[in-house]
Parts: structure tokens; C-alpha cells; sequence
């Protein structure tokens, strides 16, 4: 009885702790610009981002898409949690460079 008491508490610290083991979502900022320019986040969660500058510029990006702005610096990377969205689309652009856009995409 006591192994069986056991097996169920791994297991629900092994499923508890699945819910938090998100992948990261990547965003690159280059000379040409974003990409990927869309990223597909599941709706309802909160997950990583990452935003790569590997230009010699500051990236500062903001919009529907984020509750704050993320500012990435030269040749650096930026990382923040982003999310909850509700089903939809939601654009993004570079402050710094305004034709450099994208959209989270959540379903």
C-alpha cells in the first residue's frame, strides 16, 4: 500500500511538473528583418520567449502581441514569458525599425 501511495504521488509531481516544462519560442531579428515573422503559441498559456538581436542595433519589440515591451540588445537576446493569449492573432513590430512586424498566432 505504501509503494502504491508512493507511485501516485511521482506521479502526479511528474504530470505537475510537465505543465510547466514549456518549450521556448525563438524569435531572430536580423538585417532582413524577423523571422520567423509568425509564431504559433497554444491559447491559455504562458511560454518562453526568446528574441535573438544579431544585428548591431538595439530591438526594442511591442504591440497587441506583448503586455510590455522587449528590448533585446546589440548582439544580445532578450528573454520573456508572454502569454496567456485568447484564440487570435496579435501583430508585433520593431519600435526601432517599424517595417519590421510579426504576429503571435494563438489557437
Amino acid at each position: 500500500m505504501k509503494n502504491i501511495m508512493s507511485l501516485c504521488v511521482l506521479l502526479s509531481i511528474t504530470q505537475a511538473l510537465s505543465a510547466y516544462a514549456q518549450d521556448s519560442y525563438i524569435l531572430t531579428i536580423t538585417d532582413k528583418g524577423i523571422e520567423p515573422q509568425t509564431i504559433d503559441i497554444p491559447a491559455g498559456q504562458k511560454v518562453p520567449l526568446i528574441v535573438k538581436n544579431l544585428t548591431s542595433e538595439p530591438v526594442e519589440l511591442e504591440g497587441k502581441a506583448f503586455a510590455s515591451e522587449i528590448v533585446a540588445p546589440p548582439k544580445g537576446q532578450a528573454k520573456e514569458y508572454v502569454g496567456p493569449y485568447s484564440a487570435g492573432e496579435y501583430g508585433f513590430y520593431n519600435d526601432y525599425n517599424r517595417k519590421e512586424v510579426g504576429i503571435v498566432r494563438s489557437h
